[in-house]
């Protein structure tokens, strides 16, 4: 079950990568190298992801564009339900490797964005 947004949850792993980072940058000697480390393995796999995500997500939203009259990037972003449901997406999407994962998150978007449904219930189960 999807309880809203993933933001606090990305905070709380934020947190939880901060406090890793001190521990192991007090460890006497190689704490501060082994802190430096989880960062420079960690911080470059995430970016990569999200890159990834976004521009399959735009390119995939711009074809939506040319298909489907009436779909607009500005309209979305008003829209609070696609609003809500990129943001529950692209924080799974982080955390996914898999391709058909990715695609399946992927067409949850774009569905929200050609659907007005207002059933929060029904996307937020596509998400799971």
């Amino acid at each position: 079950m999807v309880d809203g947004p993933d933001v606090p949850n990305e905070r709380k792993k934020e947190i939880a990568l901060g406090v890793t980072k001190a521990a192991l940058g007090s460890v006497p000697v190689l704490g501060g190298a082994a802190a430096e480390l989880l960062d420079l393995v960690m911080r470059p796999a995430v970016e990569s992801r999200r890159t990834d995500w976004l521009n399959d997500l735009s390119d995939a939203l711009a074809e939506l564009q040319t298909r489907v009259e009436g779909i607009e990037t500005g309209l979305l972003l008003e829209n609070q339900e696609f609003v809500s449901t990129l943001f529950q997406a692209s924080a799974i999407a982080l955390r996914e490797h898999r391709i058909e994962k990715l695609g399946a998150l992927r067409n949850a978007v774009l569905n929200t964005a050609v659907t007005t449904s207002g059933d929060e219930d029904e996307h937020a189960l596509f998400l799971s």
